[in-house]
């Protein structure tokens, strides 16, 4: 797994990718949720990937933060 490949599941995932470092192998992304059972709530979680690639195999470490928020529009 290369960063095209996290790049890829992030986006398919539902997230926006913040920022993207392959020489550091850093990638920060931003995704908004709905939260099941409440069609009044949103999550918006925050991801930050650490990936390394080994000789057969790739390490990923990901930490993540969320915070809640009521759902609003505005009709124009």
């Amino acid at each position: 797994m290369r960063l095209p490949c996290v790049k890829r599941l992030l986006i398919i995932s539902n997230y926006q990718v913040d920022h993207s470092d392959a020489a550091s192998e850093i990638i920060s992304a931003t995704g908004m949720h709905g939260i099941e059972g409440d069609k009044d709530q949103m999550m918006f979680i925050k991801l930050s990937i650490i990936f390394s690639a080994q000789a057969t195999s790739t390490e990923v470490v990901m930490s993540a933060t969320f915070s809640m928020s009521e759902k609003q529009s505005t009709w124009v």
